[in-house]
């Protein structure tokens, strides 16, 4: 089949990546302008540009896919598919009508739950057990065309972000090419959305990072982990400073008492509390690794020299 791509970053570059090792054609790539910079040198950064152009495939770089000379020239194509992912911009109705066989997105969560955007980060941060891939028809609401297929993948208790998400782009290229097939073979049975159970989420911006310590224990866990590498981090102030938590861990003993003091050292880090759940109940928060005001990483056993004070701007 004749597929015309519209993807960005490493999401999208899993996706295109299945393609053309496919016995489809891709017509003409779609991609937005590699210039932001938010996961430069990471493995995030991935270019579906210079993975296109390495294939000798048309390439377009455009913000967003409406205008009417990018509508003129997949029209001029004649696509059967339309194939998004990692598309951060809205895919007009008369745009994906261009398709014959119809338009389909790649999104990195088991819709209806996490639509939107940051979906895997949103999982971990409400600790979820699993994550996963769906392929779905795109339709003028965002994320609610009825589902194609979907992959679900196993997220542990310490994972990181980082390391759910190489899971998923391990299942994108396949589950890519599943529909792919099932579309060429007219064998797609779409299963609609239940919007009774659909959430939607907004982008996470590094101004929604900062870490409440009034939370449990394992919810700040779970932000440090969401925000950790690529991502802009979770972070405090401690004596007037902002602090990036690049590492953080669940102590085995428990620790209690006020939120957001440091309470004493371990091998690993140093304790920090949490917000309480009741009498007895773990607070602790083994903080391993910073990054100072100045952008120094530095062990929190040699940052922090005396015990006693604590986090937040009240410091």
């Amino acid at each position: 089949m004749k597929v015309v791509f519209l993807g960005f970053q490493t999401w999208g570059h899993a996706a295109l990546e299945g393609l053309l090792d496919s016995s489809h054609q891709v017509s003409l790539v779609i991609t937005h302008p590699q210039d932001k910079g938010t996961y430069k040198n990471s493995f995030l950064d991935k270019s579906v540009k210079q993975l296109a152009e390495s294939k000798n495939i048309p390439v377009i770089e455009s913000r967003k896919a409406n205008n009417p000379e990018i509508k003129a020239r997949i029209k001029n194509i004649d696509p059967d598919v339309i194939i998004s992912s990692d598309w951060e911009t809205w895919i007009s109705p008369d745009l994906t009508a261009l398709a014959k066989k119809g338009a389909i997105n790649v999104h990195d969560a088991l819709l209806p739950k996490y639509a939107g955007f940051s979906p895997v980060n949103w999982a971990v941060i409400n600790g979820e057990k699993s994550a996963g891939v769906t392929v779905h028809y795109i339709e003028e609401v965002l994320d609610q065309g009825n589902i194609i297929l979907q992959e679900e993948v196993s997220m542990e208790e310490d994972d990181t972000i980082a390391e759910v998400l190489k899971k998923i782009f391990k299942k994108t290229s396949e589950i890519t090419l599943k529909s792919l097939d099932l579309i060429e073979k007219d064998r797609v049975k779409p299963r609609k959305q239940d919007i009774s159970q659909a959430s939607f989420y907004h982008k996470i911006l590094e101004k929604d990072c900062e870490i409440n310590w009034n939370n449990s224990c394992q919810a700040v866990y779970n932000f440090i982990r969401a925000l950790s590498d690529p991502f802009p981090n979770a972070f405090t102030y401690f004596q007037g400073k902002k602090l990036k938590i690049k590492k953080a861990s669940i102590p085995k003993k428990i620790y209690c008492g006020i939120p957001g003091r440091l309470v004493c050292r371990e091998k690993k880090g140093v304790v920090v509390l949490s917000g309480s759940r009741g009498v007895n109940q773990p607070q602790g928060i083994v903080i391993e690794e910073i990054q100072d005001s100045q952008g120094k990483k530095v062990s929190a056993n040699q940052y922090f020299s005396k015990m006693g004070a604590r986090f937040g701007k009240i410091a």
